[in-house]
């Protein structure tokens, strides 16, 4: 191109002086930035932004415009001859000439001025074409890769700081055509080569270089614009001390969508993190994780073309300054009340210097420890000592450090030992809270934690079954505490012994060499170890030969010793048994009451018992009896004794929560006695239970089951039951219960009545009014017992008035007869019904007032006089008043309803009973309780005689009459001043209402007259004189309520030559009138006939019934007819008038109406369908020159009301306005050329996606319908605009990046997508395999490695790139070592000190002399390994993915010590039966009376002993290597005779294991359990 640009130069030359010509230019465009350019961030040091596409250009690949140096328009010929700065030749430029040369002309001018800048006059704002120095840095800067995208070759220009990049394409050049497009690629800068004015620095680029270069001013060059960053965000500020997170503000900046954050952090170890966090305000809520670390923030605003400012100036911030962490707390009890407290302290407050240059903080100068109780005592805490970590020297230094002074200097770890001993008495706190707390003006921190501090020292610390492991602490650090700098570097030794079995049996649980630092627990499984155990820690320190001895006694002993408390067979005392465990045989007895409210006594001793032993049946278990507690609760436990080896004393295990005890009492017995208290209760007294809390109540009613009536407290012992029935026996019983609920005792029964006898008159029902019988409801219910008690006989007897009345005929329902004066009844309480037939005993009477019917009881049988002393208790039942009407046709009284009664007990089997009057159902019933109801008017619905009907479900039917009172009227006929209505009287009404209407019509009768004095009523009303008239008279009762139905009417009138009426029938659609509404017989009649507006006059019609008048036409709309001697009817009808609809011609649509003719008022419907694309105009229909109103009924559809005339009617259209909508769309931009269009016009739509996506779907929608579109170029569309509006929608997708992960060995690799969008966070899973752990974790975009963030242990994150990645990993073994404990008595190596998971690691234990191997601990953390036997003292395990600690023991072997083949009379005792290797053995020889030591050997095997002869009787030796057998042979002394044994022990009783010894020397063992020994 360089040659090609040399041959232009030079036809230059040759064309210099020719007459310049300009060719047509293009207008310029509107001074704005295509949507979706951007200014792209390319990380320059200037912060300039470079546009992300050409001028003239949509997209990053498009070639765009071509413009001259210092033009803003383009043209199609590119020459000096047209060249905007120049007169035709390059030597006679007119702008922009830095000396004078040969065109004499110079203004010094080297940088474009913003008017002739391409890129600011196209796109306006701040858009400029770049400098000669920009271009420099955007080749310095950024990686150049030649590529091709979507089909255009050009340069991928990448930032080589942050990633982004831009696409310039080789767009070549113009002069009058387009030269090298595709192969090389020109950019004009904005600065002049002052050195040769006619030349302008610019970019050139081949698909092998790119560079900068100078080329003549005025060739067409592609311009990509730039823009300076934004000022940076201002006022930035950052939080610290709130721990919740960081608040990062800054000041707004003008136009800014939102700002990205550089979010930079560090943590104690200096580990940097750098994050990138947006926001759409001027804030951010920074939730970083609560650690110490400092943050610093830079802003830069984000604008709507996606380009940044510059980066503020940083802030400096932090959430969590420091952390203080009580990481362990742990006290030395049992061996002393110190506490030791470790404290990990993290802080950032010295990193301010080395990180940003500021001033270090302070570390806190007051640093307080506070401890408090569970019940919130504050403990004293000044005696303390700060230990830090033991330092290479195996030195602690202690230091004494006051309460509140500093004591941090730096991140780590130091313990605080706090003396509680010393600072607090005898004090038992658990859970008490230690809080540790430093403040000061830059931070607040605390932590706290809960340790159990005691300083009691008790005797004994007391341990129960369930403790089956007991810690012991220990700490080198505790040997020699009285030293300030304990010198560890020879160590300290430590053992823990554990003496158990009454002292005989001491077991070493713990012992560990040279320790340095170590500390920990030593756990003792306790096994079956019961009774005072003394544990003893020995802690020397090898430095200073000091040694410190911690002792403490454990009582341990098992608390669930079952007791079972039984009855004594005697009833009157209580056997506790129990079995003894946990090695023991002796056992305290306790007791305590148990109070009726629940409340316990205190504990008292009752007896040590001994359990049984030996042959015993009972062997193994306790027993002990308690007597004299009848009617008392106790409870019993028992408490294991056991011997304190140290004091011989015996000990009781203490009683605690959790110790078994059982519960027992001896019943004492209820007595319940029930009393009748004057007939209306039953009183109950009972005998008080002492340990009963309340009692229950029950009740038999007599049908074998109790029911509970009541519970009472202790406080009270009787009970009233008021809730009893006359004639009803009860049973009671009490129970007794304590204050748990449990049963106690229950009493035996007790029986009594309040009132021997009851009867009752439930009801008395006449069965009206269908015959004389009234039934007669009596119940009986008695207490009696027949035989001693006699039973009732009764009588029914009937009164009125003072009259008593004679009652014979009475049977019960079932039609059994009774004797009126004697009968019995059944006991039970079951109602009777009794049936007395009234009106056989009273005939067909009235009894308005009614009877009195009584029942009562005429005697007691056997016994003759009701007034003996067994007579009848309850008296008599009196029915009361009861109406009686025995009439067989009764009468109503008027005002008064009739109660009529229907039972379904009257008749057998019958489930429903109705009720009717006259024919008409009134009244059913299907509920026996339901048996009457009321009869009224409205039921009676005639004067006179009424007929009622009952009939039943199964047939049964009867009848009766109600009649009202006889009521008779009538009316006058033919006199001519009156029409006179009489009546008869009725009783008990207050007033007469005569009613009228016009005769022989539907008319509602109406009230003519209200009279009270009489009985006879003149009509004299001027509305009579002419017609026939009905009357009818209603009787009223008080507050004019009416006294029944309407009664019938009768006619009455004046005269007989009336005047008939004129009756005009309606009529539709016109009028007639007649101008008499009445005539009489001659006279003439005048109607006028007048048809509305639309109709005509059809038809006439006068009929006289059926017989048609003849009519006349004396004039146009008058008609006349002569009046018959009868009513006349008169109808008219009428017929609608055809009018004409006429459409005019329309143009651009059609118009037609519904019908051609219409009726005045008819509906005329026109349709107007408008040619695709119009739309109705005007629309109008005319009468003559009226216009007719249309309204619009649907789309397309108009009405209209005919007139009564002819009509036109037309219509015009006009071309409608669509309008384009184009949706607004996220991820990339859409804009139409057009926003309104008619029918068949071409829209042209353009299309950008933003970075990383890509167009998905492109929809036109006409409503429900879409509208086909085609693609005329990359991004650009167009469719033809149908009729009705559109909507253009875009959606962009994202691209599918893929994520792959590729195959790893040792572990184990996934992302948790497989692909990604761009900017999508990816997390990766790692998990190596058992024993190995992550070497390297890659990402890489082909040879570009992603950054990779860890937000958890084993998950790691990084964000998509807009492209695909691979991910790899890989792992390595982790060395993982085996650290043998040092041992004693024996040797323990391994044959590797490293090894990777699943190694074989082979050990050799060997014994020293005399001991033999124990056991094998191989442990990964608090884990056991499995060890494997190989041969005798070679072991092998698999190594755990842990470093392990291998411990062995051993064991000393016991070696038996045998007395045997003692010869002569003597006796040899060794001090012990069994010892170890080396131990020291003392025999004690005992020559009998007259005789000495002749012998003495101990043999092993075929080996003699060396023995040591002490003093006197005593002799030493060494215990070897195997059992011993030990021989005597004793002589007898020269001159010594034997001496008989006379001195005995006197008579003695000695229990079972007692050894008796004679002074002579034999000994006898007892057995059994007690032997009696005389001698």
């Amino acid at each position: 191109m360089k040659k090609l640009l040399l041959t232009i130069a030079l036809a230059v030359l040759v064309l210099a002086g020719a007459t310049s010509q300009a060719s047509a230019q293009t207008a310029p465009a509107k001074a704005q930035a295509p949507a979706g350019v951007q200014a792209v961030d390319l990380g320059l040091p200037s912060g300039i932004r470079w546009a992300s596409c050409n001028i003239g250009a949509t997209a990053p690949e498009g070639y765009g415009n071509y413009y001259a140096w210092g033009e803003t328009t383009t043209k199609t010929d590119y020459s000096w001859a047209t060249y905007k700065h120049a007169n035709g030749d390059y030597n006679k430029l007119t702008k922009y000439c830095s000396y004078n040369g040969n065109n004499g002309f110079a203004d010094n001018k080297t940088t474009l001025d913003p008017a002739d800048d391409a890129a600011h006059v196209n796109w306006g704002g701040d858009w400029r074409m770049p400098t000669r120095a920009e271009v420099d840095e955007l080749l310095n800067n950024c990686t150049w890769t030649w590529t091709t995208q979507n089909g255009v070759n050009g340069y991928q220009v990448a930032s080589k700081t942050n990633g982004n990049s831009i696409f310039l394409p080789a767009a070549g050049c113009r002069d009058a055509d387009l030269n090298n497009a595709g192969s090389i690629g020109y950019y004009w800068s904005a600065s002049l080569n002052d050195y040769y004015p006619g030349n302008t620095w610019c970019i050139n680029f081949g698909s092998d270089y790119h560079d900068r270069g100078y080329n003549s001013r005025y060739f067409g060059f592609s311009v990509r614009p730039v823009r300076e960053a934004t000022a940076a965000p201002a006022n930035v500020q950052a939080t610290q001390g709130d721990t919740t997170g960081v608040t990062v503000t800054w000041d707004a900046v003008p136009d800014a969508v939102g700002y990205e954050i550089t979010a930079e952090s560090w943590d104690v170890a200096i580990n940097r993190t750098v994050r990138t966090l947006t926001a759409n305000e001027t804030h951010l809520r920074d939730t970083i994780p609560v650690r110490p670390a400092l943050g610093r923030y830079t802003v830069k605003a984000v604008f709507a073309d996606g380009s940044k400012s510059k980066a503020s100036e940083s802030a400096i911030g932090y959430a969590v300054l420091e952390t203080m962490r009580l990481r362990g707390i742990s006290n030395r009890w049992p061996w002393n009340g110190k506490v030791d407290i470790d404290v990990e302290y993290k802080t950032v407050r010295p990193r301010f210097q080395e990180l940003f240059g500021l001033p270090n903080l302070p570390y806190h100068d007051n640093v307080t420890l506070t401890a408090r109780t569970a019940d919130g005592k504050l403990l004293p805490m000044r005696t303390l000592e700060k230990e830090p970590a033991v330092d290479k020297n195996y030195t602690v230094n202690r230091k004494v450090v006051q309460n509140g002074t500093a004591i941090f200097s730096g991140s780590g770890w130091l313990r605080i030992v706090w003396d509680a001993d010393t600072d607090t008495l005898g004090i038992n706190a658990p859970g008490t809270t230690i809080t540790l707390t430093a403040s000061d003006d830059y931070a607040h921190i605390t932590d706290s934690a809960t340790v159990d501090v005691n300083t009691t020292k008790p005797e004994f610390i007391f341990l129960t079954e369930k403790d089956t492991v007991v810690s012991f602490p220990w700490a080198a650090r505790w040997a020699d505490e009285a030293s300030r700098s304990l010198n560890m570097q020879d160590g300290t030794d430590i053992q823990i012994r554990v003496i158990t079995r009454y002292g005989t049996d001491t077991t070493l649980v713990f012992d560990e060499k040279q320790l340095s630092d170590e500390g920990g627990i030593c756990r003792w499984k306790t096994n079956d170890a019961f009774g005072v155990i003394p544990v003893v820690v020995l802690d020397s320190n090898r430095a200073t030969a000091e040694k410190t001895v911690y002792k403490s006694k454990f009582f341990r002993y098992i608390t669930k010793n079952p007791v079972t408390v039984e009855l004594h067979s005697a009833g009157n005392a209580l056997n506790i048994w129990w079995t003894g465990s946990g090695d023991c045989t002796y056992y305290q007895v306790i007791r305590r009451e148990v109070n009726r409210d629940g409340t316990r006594g205190n504990w008292g001793n009752m007896a040590p018992v001994s359990t049984y032993s030996g042959s015993h049946p009972d062997a193994g278990r306790g027993k002990y009896m308690d007597i004299d507690i009848k009617g008392k609760t106790y409870e019993y436990a028992v408490l294991p004794i056991y011997y304190d080896p140290d004091t011989h004393n015996a000990i009781t295990a203490p009683l605690t929560d959790s110790t078994f005890w059982g519960a027992g009492r001896v019943p004492m017995g209820i007595t319940l006695d029930a009393q009748s208290v004057e007939q209306s209760s039953i009183a109950l007294t009972w005998t008080d239970i002492t340990d009963a809390y309340s009692y229950d109540i029950y009740r038999d009613n007599g049908d074998g089951q109790y029911q509970k009536i009541t519970n009472v407290p202790y406080t009270a012992t009787t009970f009233t039951d008021t809730r009893v029935e006359p004639g009803r026996r009860y049973t009671y019983k009490a129970v007794a219960f304590n204050y748990k609920g449990d049963t106690l005792e229950t009493s035996d029964p007790a029986t009594s009545y309040a009132q021997l006898d009851a009867l009752y008159l439930y009801n008395l029902q006449p069965r009206f009014p269908w015959n004389g019988l009234v039934d007669i409801f009596v119940g009986y219910r008695s207490a009696r017992e027949v035989q001693t008690d006699g039973t009732p006989h009764f009588q029914v007897v009937a009164t009125s008035g003072n009259d008593t009345l004679a009652v014979k005929t009475l049977t019960l329902a079932s039609a059994r007869t009774l004797d009126p004066n004697d009968f019995t009844l059944p006991a039970d309480g079951t109602p009777q019904r009794l049936v007395w037939d009234a009106r056989t005993d009273l005939g067909a009477t009235n009894y308005p007032k009614g009877l009195v019917l009584t029942v009562s009881c005429a005697r007691v049988e056997p016994y003759q006089e009701a007034t003996t002393t067994k007579a009848f208790e309850g008296g008599y039942a009196n029915g009361g008043f009861v109406p009686l009407d025995l009439r067989r046709t009764p009468e109503v009284q008027l005002g008064i309803p009739t109660t009529v009664f229907a039972d379904l007990g009257w008749f057998e089997g019958t489930s429903r009973l109705e009720v009717f009057v006259n024919g008409t159902s009134v009244f059913s019933a299907t509920d026996e309780n339901n048996d009457s109801f009321a009869l009224d008017k409205e039921q009676l619905n005639i004067w006179g005689t009424n007929t009622l009907k009952l009939k039943s479900d199964n047939g049964i039917e009867q009848t009766a009459q109600i009649k009202y009172p006889d009521f008779v009227f009538t009316a006058t006929q033919g006199n001519r001043d009156s029409i006179i209505v009489e009546w008869n009287t009725l009783q008990d009404i207050q007033a007469y209402s005569i009613r009228r209407r016009a005769a022989n019509t539907a008319d509602a009768f109406v009230e003519v007259a209200l009279v009270s004095d009489t009985t006879r009523w003149a009509d004299t009303s001027e509305e009579t004189f002419i017609g026939e008239f009905e009357y009818t008279i209603m009787p009223l009762l008080a507050h004019s309520e009416e006294a029944g139905p309407q009664p019938a009417a009768v006619i009455g009138y004046r005269a007989q030559d009336i005047a008939r009426p004129v009756t005009i029938t309606p009529t539709e659609h016109g009028t007639v009138t007649a101008d008499k509404p009445t005539a009489r017989y001659g006279e003439t009649v005048t109607l006028t006939i007048t048809p509305a507006e639309g109709y005509a006059f059809d038809q006439l019609t006068v009929l006289d019934g059926e017989t048609d008048i003849p009519v006349f036409t004396p004039a146009e709309g008058t008609y006349t007819f002569t009046m018959p001697a009868a009513d006349v009817v008169v109808s008219a009808t009428f017929k609608a008038i055809n009018y004409t609809v006429t459409t005019a011609s329309v143009e651009n649509g059609t118009l037609s109406a519904d019908k051609q003719t219409a009726h005045y008022g008819d509906i005329v419907t026109l349709t107007i369908t408008p040619a695709t694309g119009y739309e109705l105009d005007q629309l109008q229909v005319l009468d003559g020159e009226t216009d007719i109103p249309v309204s619009t009924t649907a789309e397309g559809t108009c009405t209209f009301i005919m007139p009564a005339a002819n009509v036109t009617v037309s219509a015009t259209f006009k071309a409608i306005n669509y309008t384009v909508t184009t949706a607004s769309a996220e991820h990339g931009t859409l804009t139409a050329d057009k926003q309104t269009a008619h029918y068949g016009d071409l829209v042209t739509l353009t299309i950008t996606p933003a970075t990383g996506y890509e167009l998905d779907q492109l929809s036109v929608m006409n409503n429900e319908t879409a509208i086909d579109v085609t693609t005329t170029a990359e991004g650009t569309y167009t469719f033809t605009m149908p009729a009705a509006d559109v909507v253009v929608s875009v959606t962009f997708k994202a691209i599918n990046y893929t994520v792959t992960t590729a195959s790893v060995e040792n572990g184990t690799l996934t992302a948790d997508k497989q692909t990604a969008h761009y900017g999508d966070i990816v997390t990766l899973t790692i998990t190596p395999a058992t024993g190995y752990e992550l070497d390297q974790l890659q990402v890489k975009n082909n040879e570009t490695a992603i950054d990779v963030t860890t937000p958890v242990e084993g998950t790691y994150t990084f964000t998509m790139p807009a492209a695909d990645v691979v991910v790899s990993a890989t792992f390595k073994a982790i060395n993982y070592t085996i650290t043998t404990a040092s041992v004693e008595n024996g040797t323990l190596t391994a044959d590797k000190q490293t090894a990777h998971y699943g190694d074989i690691v082979t050990l050799i234990v060997t014994p020293a002399i005399g001991y033999e191997f124990d056991q094998l601990i191989v442990m990964d953390g608090e884990m056991a390994v499995d060890v494997v036997k190989i041969a005798e003292g070679t072991y092998t395990f698999t190594m755990p993915a842990n470093n392990v600690a291998v411990s062995a023991t051993f064991r000393a072997l016991d070696y038996s010590i045998t007395i045997s083949r003692i010869a002569g009379s003597g006796s040899v005792r060794a001090d012990k039966p069994m010892a170890h290797y080396g131990e020291t053995i003392m025999l004690t020889v005992t020559p009998a009376e007259g005789y000495e030591l002749g012998e003495l050997h101990v043999i092993e095997g075929d080996m003699e002993v060396s023995v040591s002869h002490i003093e006197d009787d005593d002799y030493t030796f060494a215990m070897p290597a195997g059992s011993v057998v030990i021989s005597a042979i004793f002589k007898v002394k020269t001159g010594v005779e034997d001496t008989p044994v006379t001195d005995i022990i006197p008579r003695k009783v000695l229990r079972a294991g007692q050894v008796l010894i004679l002074r002579g020397g034999k000994t006898y063992t007892l057995t059994g359990d007690e032997v009696q020994m005389e001698f």
